[in-house]
């Protein structure tokens, strides 16, 4: 159960069965990402090593930076700044972990809410800063900047409940809780005024190909909700972005559930609850899919509608949600998928661009259409 509704960790495309835009080659940005980390942590910090790619929960173009202590080849001499530190694939917990970023407003949108989110008390990553690379190089895909944290002393919520089957309720619950909790939290203070965009559904459905999704599109537009008051929504919520303190430590804490911390911030956004809890369901659906093997596709097959209602139910005890707008959000996100997958979706300026750089099974598009016509009747 703890590999349940863990996806590949592949960090690049190995194959053609999936959909994803891959970071440059590290060459291309280890020597300059280490130099801007030594400025600004005061570690030295070798690039000698290949970063080390973190988990699909994390999001996208995010590494690990580990000691040089726990990667010693090649030898990094320590020097005044501080203690040395090495890019590297070591299998020791990251010293830090960098979001790479093409251009500082996506890492500015990520760095926001999470600051919102520590000011209103949840657990947060703790923010390092966001550091310039000096290069030579430039163009739309170059390395410019990345975001610099500590990484998340907690354990993966998938984990905790492979671990804890019997809890495995009230900690889907605490999740759900936590996701509403976010949904109440005044958003006139976000920091950084416009660093988070926000979601107008005429402009996304204007941004797929309506000729090749004719029926599909028309349902949407035909079914598009009024405007409704925005909240800061993750844009991302599923469990292998959330994590939790170890079963040892929930007493502290308040029981199975509770003190979680949320990860991945990168597809922030100001949009009305039912489009994060829409996206949230169909991430649940679409679990299996990103399943490694057959076997654990199959085993999560077996118990998706399970937690998908558990999570459902834990956030509608808290907070009425109109079932038709999370219908309409559940049918765009799934179509919107499809969009991304058939290169039919007009990326340029849209809010969901840097969460677009992760991958995509390319055989989830014939699911996400069948997930789709479940939703909407279309034929």
């Amino acid at each position: 159960m703890a590999s349940f509704l863990k996806p590949s960790r592949r960090a690049e495309p190995t194959s053609d069965d999936e959909v994803v835009v891959a970071p440059p080659p590290a060459d291309e940005w280890a020597r300059p990402l280490a130099d801007a980390v030594s400025r600004l942590t005061g570690a030295s910090v070798a690039s000698s090593a290949r970063p080390q790619p973190l988990p699909h929960g994390r999001g996208p173009w995010i590494f690990g930076l580990p000691l040089a202590h726990d990667h010693p080849e090649p030898a990094v001499e320590p020097s005044d700044a501080g203690p040395a530190v090495a890019l590297g694939t070591s299998a020791a917990p990251p010293a830090l972990v960098a979001r790479l970023g093409t251009a500082r407003p996506d890492l500015e949108r990520e760095l926001a809410a999470i600051e919102h989110n520590r000011t209103h008390g949840f657990a947060t990553e703790t923010v390092q800063g966001i550091v310039e690379l000096d290069r030579g190089s430039t163009g739309p895909d170059a390395i410019t900047c990345a975001l610099i944290t500590d990484p998340i002393d907690a354990v993966p919520l998938p984990d905790l409940i492979g671990f804890n089957l019997h809890h495995a309720n009230e900690l889907l619950d605490g999740f759900a809780a936590h996701h509403e909790a976010i949904h109440r939290l005044p958003i006139d203070a976000i920091p950084g005024s416009g660093a988070v965009p926000e979601i107008v559904a005429e402009d996304e459905l204007d941004r797929i190909d309506r000729d090749r999704y004719r029926a599909e599109w028309r349902w949407l537009a035909d079914h598009l909700p009024t405007a409704a008051a925005p909240v800061l929504c993750h844009g991302g919520y599923q469990p292998l972005a959330v994590f939790g303190p170890p079963a040892e430590a929930w007493p502290e804490h308040g029981g199975p559930g509770q003190g979680l911390t949320v990860a991945n911030w990168s597809g922030a956004v100001l949009a009305e609850p039912a489009f994060d809890v829409a996206f949230t369901l169909v991430a649940f659906w679409s679990a299996p899919f990103f399943a490694p093997n057959r076997s654990e596709r199959t085993a999560i097959k077996m118990i998706r509608n399970t937690l998908l209602n558990t999570y459902k139910l834990g956030y509608y005890a808290r907070r009425d949600l109109d079932p038709d707008r999370v219908r309409f959000w559940q049918a765009f996100h799934a179509l919107r998928g499809i969009a991304r997958l058939e290169g039919a979706y007009d990326t340029p300026g849209s809010p969901f661009a840097t969460v677009d750089r992760g991958a995509i099974p390319t055989e989830l598009g014939p699911e996400l259409r069948r997930h789709f016509r479940q939703l909407t009747r279309v034929r």
